[in-house]
């Protein structure tokens, strides 16, 4: 199972600052996208839960895209809690 997800570098830059504290994130390409995803999934303690996938990154508009797979080892009815879980996280106020 899969999940989407679409979002502005500087809204992931302002969910290092306001909900990890990093002040300084550096989104240039699509393995850096794979790299910020992987630290708020560990951040979040969902490491064991997703693994992100199709990572990518455009320079001109600032946009990055990724999914979420659910791991193999993961209960199906686990992924709609985690993924709301995620959410939230990523959600700023």
């Amino acid at each position: 199972m899969k999940h989407s997800f679409k979002l502005k570098k500087s809204h992931i830059r302002a969910v290092f600052l306001k909900k990890m504290g990093i002040k300084s994130v550096s989104i240039e390409n699509k393995n850096d996208v794979y790299n910020v995803i992987n630290i708020i999934l560990n951040y979040i303690e969902l490491e064991n839960t997703f693994k992100p996938t199709n990572c990518s990154y455009g320079f001109l508009n600032g946009l990055i895209g990724f999914q979420l797979e659910l791991q193999d080892s993961e209960e199906k009815n686990n992924f709609f809690v985690a993924i709301k879980k995620f959410e939230d996280f990523i959600e700023i106020q």
